[in-house]
């Protein structure tokens, strides 16, 4: 970035429009940016939470010294009470200063923002066909969320856009940003097409803006080899079953192998890294993996433990409840948290706090919300859990695989 690069040189030149926009004497006015103080900026494209942090670190000596500034904080990571700040008006004679992600690029309009400083950058989904993973990386912006971001200044009235970057830059930038098939694992594309039957070689499907080769090339190989699809590219039952599942295809392999079997004694991860189960017999007493569990074996357990593998699926599948502790009470918090820690791993330590929230809402004898602000819970995941929960009781019910069989398309 133009005149220092990294998470330093964006805070210091933040710091100064800051001081800019907080400098003008006036606080009424009707035109040019005299007339948009006592109003709020909004920093955008803080990339990451080390970012943040330090941004508002470098930020709030001058909110204090000066006291005509609160600093605040807008990402997904937030509790819901904390993203409602923003929202909040700020006291008389005080501006907001808000610190975001891209989240705001599109996702939220805030009444009184008037000033937008914009670091050009933003983290994006990147996905390695060699390795099959995605990660997310920083990059620079398309020209379109350029122009979004400048968007947000003045929403609601008259406002400026502060880009900290050079024309040289924004020229470089693409004009749009990559579509979400090009960022992300494709299996579940694969399995859609083929569920849809779209094309017979799902390599071949003529895509509006097409992945690279590769990516497509490794969701089929990955496909195969967990035995969704046959070496002729057609759905297996288990493919079949997870096309019809709204979840990554570990996860919806999890649902479906511990719906029809006992991973009881298996952290469930490592039960998906072991299975290389075929359903090429949907019954459970034909299958390779359940051969040694007899029909009312296999059908006791299930009744007993599905439950706890749909939670476990739908605890992965949401953002963590965990909320960031903060100094003073992360001693107590972090006590209370480990009395519910599984030494299988975080599935299962998931379903045990899934698991008390819901007997502390039976019980009735602690407020439930007090309860996970204790433990350092955000209650609005538990809650996401929950319907997640039963949606995916829905769906493998629908499926047939709740009841043992599952339906090739």
């Amino acid at each position: 970035m133009e005149g220092g690069g990294g998470v330093e040189g964006f805070c210091g030149r933040s710091l100064r429009v800051v001081g800019l926009s907080g400098g003008r004497g006036a606080q009424r006015g009707e035109g040019g940016v005299e007339g948009f103080c006592g109003r709020s900026l909004r920093v955008v494209g803080l990339s990451g939470g080390r970012g943040r942090r330090r941004q508002a670190n470098e930020m709030r000596p001058y909110a204090a010294s000066t006291r005509r500034w609160v600093i605040l904080m807008l990402h997904s990571a937030l509790s819901v009470e904390e993203q409602d700040k923003v929202f909040d008006l700020a006291p008389e004679g005080v501006r907001k200063c808000i610190l975001s992600t891209n989240i705001a690029e599109t996702s939220v309009t805030i009444d009184g923002i008037r000033f937008v400083v914009d670091s050009g950058r933003a983290k994006e989904m990147v996905h390695d066909p060699r390795t099959g993973m995605a990660s997310l990386q920083e990059c620079w912006i398309s020209k379109a969320s350029a122009d979004q971001r400048k968007g947000r200044a003045g929403r609601t009235g008259p406002g400026v856009a502060f880009r900290l970057y050079s024309k040289e830059e924004f020229d470089k930038f693409p004009d749009f940003t990559p579509p979400e098939v090009h960022k992300i694992p494709l299996e579940s594309v694969v399995l859609q097409i083929k569920q849809l039957r779209m094309a017979e070689d799902p390599r071949r499907f003529p895509f509006i803006e097409p992945p690279a080769d590769g990516m497509l090339a490794s969701a089929v190989v990955a496909l195969k080899e967990q035995e969704a699809l046959s070496p002729a590219l057609q759905l297996t039952p288990l493919g079949a079953a997870l096309a019809s599942l709204p979840v990554s295809l570990h996860i919806g392999k999890i649902l479906i192998l511990g719906s029809l079997f006992h991973l009881k004694a298996r952290p469930f991860r490592q039960a998906v890294l072991d299975s290389g189960a075929c359903l090429s017999s949907v019954r459970k007493e034909r299958c390779e993996l359940g051969a040694g569990l007899s029909e009312t074996e296999t059908g006791a357990v299930m009744d007993i433990h599905q439950e706890h593998v749909i939670t476990m699926a739908a605890a992965m599948s949401v953002q963590s409840p965990y909320i960031r502790l903060g100094s003073s009470d992360a001693s107590e918090t972090t006590t209370l948290r480990m009395s519910m820690e599984s030494p299988h791993g975080d599935p299962f330590t998931l379903l045990n706090i899934f698991n008390e929230w819901i007997r502390i809402k039976h019980r009735r004898s602690e407020s439930s919300f007090k309860w996970c602000r204790r433990h350092g819970l955000e209650e609005q995941r538990l809650y996401e859990i929950a319907k997640l929960q039963k949606q995916f009781e829905g769906v493998l019910s629908e499926s047939g695989v709740a009841g043992g069989e599952a339906r090739a398309g």
